[in-house]
């Protein structure tokens, strides 16, 4: 019996390329323009650990903003 299920190799390497681009790449973008370090996105990998993550850039204070780093807004 094959563990993976219905899905062939070809599959599960299809839905981890669109799992990094279509969540990583722009979580990685977004902690960059808050002003941290944006290898915090590696912590989006779980999504325990990344619902806890989106919850703190929610309610934290970005260090972009407090120094006048962010871009403004057109």
């Amino acid at each position: 019996m094959d563990e993976l299920g219905e899905l062939s190799y070809w599959h599960w390497i299809i839905i981890a390329f669109l799992y990094v681009f279509g969540w990583m790449i722009p979580l990685w973008r977004i902690i960059g323009r808050t002003g941290r370090h944006p290898a915090l996105s590696l912590i989006g990998f779980s999504p325990l650990t990344a619902l806890v993550m989106l919850w703190w850039l929610a309610y934290a204070r970005w260090p972009a903003v407090d120094s006048g780093l962010a871009p403004r807004p057109n």
